[in-house]
């Protein structure tokens, strides 16, 4: 007997070990229920961006899904995720048919509203944008030019 649980436990320790995660993110000004660097990616305690983009593998890997919430996202934002799963990519995206949009327009000495670094991940449902007033033409002196996205490293990456 002592035998079957310990099998039966160790394939539910398995099966859930390995499982597929949900996380969370809202914008950090989210009035009901902010994004911050202390959550824990639960819908209760939700991260902010970057603090979701910056997980290492041992909390965040191939298969997991890290849903972003409609809002504006404010800042430029860097990407380091990596799944060490070879055939399962980490997917960042818009719950449902939420709108997300990443504001660049904000100061900052990167180059990038999104720079992407890291491996096997999906990048899908958001729009990436300045919001606001600024320069549109190069030959105006406030004019700074900043990519939207750059994916600067990584294999087996997606955007859609």
């Amino acid at each position: 007997m002592k035998h079957l649980f310990f099998i039966v436990s160790i394939f539910f320790l398995c099966a859930f070990g390995f499982a597929q995660k949900e996380f969370h993110v809202y914008p950090a000004d989210h009035k009901i229920n902010p994004g911050t660097v202390t959550g824990n990616g639960s819908l209760q305690s939700p991260w902010d961006l970057q603090t979701a983009l910056n997980q290492k593998p041992e909390v965040v890997n191939g298969g997991d899904i890290i849903w972003l919430h409609k809002g504006v996202y404010n800042g430029r934002f860097l990407s380091t995720l990596q799944s060490i799963i070879s055939d399962k990519n980490i997917v960042i995206s818009a719950i449902k048919d939420e709108k997300v949009i990443l504001n660049g327009n904000v100061a900052s000495n990167k180059t990038s509203v999104l720079e992407v670094r890291g491996k096997q991940f999906t990048f899908k449902n958001m729009v990436i944008t300045f919001l606001g007033d600024f320069s549109r033409q190069q030959t105006e002196p406030n004019f700074h030019k900043v990519d939207g996205l750059n994916h600067s490293s990584g294999v087996g990456c997606k955007f859609i």
